[in-house]
């Protein structure tokens, strides 16, 4: 049987996503179970299943595990899953300059850079701890779904430094979001076809707050979020079902 395993950072955006479209909470448990999740299922036909794992809360903050350290998530997960695609649903900063819209879908392309490492140009370690590891090619998907795609980079923080921004620029970023390098790290070591699905919430080009106007915004924006990963999903399972 084909597995289809998703990550989500939040609770509040998974959990609703779980009950309104027929997953059940899991008994199973991931290999290594320090690391905080919860766990949903949903068997599609004899030959497809999916597992949603959503980032458990930190023992000591009490809030979800989001950002970088989503990748013990992603490890332990594909670990105990041994899926054949590996999605990342969430919320980004897009960029009006490039035609961003609040509530665009993006699936992102080619490869996913860390914009918040920064290193003198002659550092060795550079080119490493900026990423740059390879995502699945889900151009046919995202047309299928009507989403555009584009160029993610990550880093651990809401809001962006300057230096950031000057990173983003050379990137050619378009999605700007926390989660997604980590992952793609940790896929590309697994040997998982990654996916990552984000509608965006926000503009980082904009005078406003990035925080403030995810605030505002985020309410209106979870149905979207939603359907577009119902819809990726259904591609995937189509796919596995057509391979199959």
């Amino acid at each position: 049987m084909s597995t289809i395993l998703t990550l989500i950072a939040m609770d509040k955006e998974g959990k609703n996503f779980a009950d309104n479209n027929g997953f059940v909470r899991s008994r199973k448990t991931l290999s290594t179970p320090e690391v905080p999740a919860e766990i949903y299922e949903k068997k599609i036909s004899d030959s497809c299943s999916q597992i949603l794992v959503i980032s458990g809360r930190c023992p000591l903050h009490g809030v979800n595990r989001i950002g970088p350290s989503i990748n013990l998530l992603a490890m332990t997960a594909i670990h105990t899953f041994k899926p054949d695609y590996l999605i990342n649903a969430g919320f980004a900063g897009g960029f009006a300059k490039h035609a961003a819209v609040i509530g665009d879908v993006y699936i992102g392309n080619g490869r996913v850079f860390n914009h918040d490492r920064l290193f003198t140009d002659d550092d060795l370690y550079k080119a490493y701890c900026e990423g740059g590891f390879p995502v699945f090619d889900s151009s046919e998907i995202a047309a299928a779904i009507d989403a555009k795609t584009g160029q993610i980079t990550s880093s651990g923080s809401m809001l962006a430094s300057n230096e950031e921004k000057l990173n983003m620029e050379r990137f050619g970023s378009t999605v700007k979001d926390m989660e997604a390098a980590a992952i793609a790290e940790v896929a590309f070591l697994m040997h998982v076809p990654f996916i990552p699905i984000k509608v965006i919430s926000d503009y980082v080009d904009h005078p406003s707050c990035s925080q403030e106007q995810f605030n505002s915004n985020y309410p209106q924006l979870v149905a979207m979020l939603h359907n577009a990963l119902l819809k990726t999903m259904h591609e995937l399972a189509m796919n596995q079902h057509t391979m199959n």
